[in-house]
């Protein structure tokens, strides 16, 4: 009995140490290992689980060789969705159409790389409420897609996003009223005057703000009103909802109905460029492909003949483009 004891005794502590033992190799390889560094969303996670990725995590190293390499090893998502010729606007076939969608491929085959367009809300893209600071949307943020097309370049974008080199000029803006200006409005001095801008746009009324020659230029919050398109403000000045609309200069404008109406003020830093993600790589291959199509004459092309191209029946429509 005693000597049955001891030789279970003896079995169990030969169980014991073999498995203490393993628990100390394993322990030595997991600590010899670097820990997992996932990027979910521009974001680092220690998860062994990442969320899948649908826009292209910011590539950290590597010569330009390697960069390029990269950015032909997958698909760029580029969101449309400004519903404004000859830029962006949706064909008789139902199909995307305009300038940007024209720029995209033209300079994804110079450089290529597969780019497709995806059609949603610009609002997704970037987005502004009355009285808020105007933040970026999920389309960039959560990943969506790598790039928003056509979007001017800002401080307050600036803040929070990061651009492509521009594929326009910058151009000014300007207030917009009823032809003859039925209700006198002063564009030197906004008290007690409710302005229209578009929602997400560059000139809003952070950028009236900075105007050190408009008195009454910090607009209450009772006074500014957004609208989806310019359909919907040309409506509002019409019916008398507010005063004046603020708009880019380039806008077409209807002058048997409507005018500008005092000096032309900036808004932005740069004109169009493709909009990213803070730490995206996409101006890698995007910036020199763009520079050697204004090179070899595509860009010229495009850019002089999009008014013809995407908005026949807008008269004396010039694009502002690069020289």
């Amino acid at each position: 009995m005693t000597a049955g004891y001891d030789k279970f005794f003896l079995v169990g502590w030969v169980v014991v140490a073999a498995i203490a033992l393993i628990a100390i190799v394993l322990a030595a390889v997991s600590l010899s290992r670097p820990p997992s560094n996932i990027n979910i969303g521009g974001m680092s996670s220690d998860t062994d689980n990442p969320a899948p990725l649908t826009a292209m995590a910011p590539y950290t190293g590597g010569d330009a060789a390697a960069l390029m390499m990269a950015a032909q090893q997958k698909t760029w998502l580029f969101a449309i969705g400004h519903d404004l010729v000859p830029f962006e606007y949706e064909n008789d076939q139902g199909y995307t159409s305009g300038f940007n969608k024209d720029l995209v491929d033209a300079v994804c085959k110079e450089a290529n790389v597969k780019c497709r367009t995806v059609y949603m809300s610009y609002t997704l893209c970037w987005n502004s409420e009355p009285g808020r600071h105007p933040v970026p949307g999920p389309a960039l943020m959560a990943n969506w897609v790598d790039a928003c097309t056509g979007w001017y370049v800002a401080p307050e974008r600036l803040n929070s996003v990061q651009f492509t080199a521009s594929f326009m000029k910058a151009v000014g803006a300007n207030f917009i009223i009823k032809k003859g200006n039925p209700r006198a409005f002063n564009p030197n001095d906004l008290a007690n005057q409710k302005i229209g801008f578009l929602d997400g746009w560059v000139n809003d009324e952070k950028c009236l703000k900075r105007q050190s020659g408009i008195r009454n230029s910090e607009l209450p919050v009772t006074s500014v009103m957004h609208y989806k398109d310019l359909i919907d403000l040309y409506k509002a000045i019409d019916n008398s909802e507010v005063t004046a609309g603020f708009h880019v200069a380039d806008a077409v404008l209807d002058h048997s109905k409507y005018e500008w109406i005092g000096d032309s003020y900036s808004c932005m830093t740069h004109g169009l460029a493709m909009m990213t993600k803070k730490g995206s790589q996409m101006a890698t291959w995007w910036d020199p492909a763009l520079r050697s199509i204004q090179q070899n004459g595509a860009y010229k092309k495009l850019c002089r003949n999009a008014p013809a191209a995407h908005a026949p029946n807008e008269v004396d429509l010039v694009l502002d483009c690069l020289d």
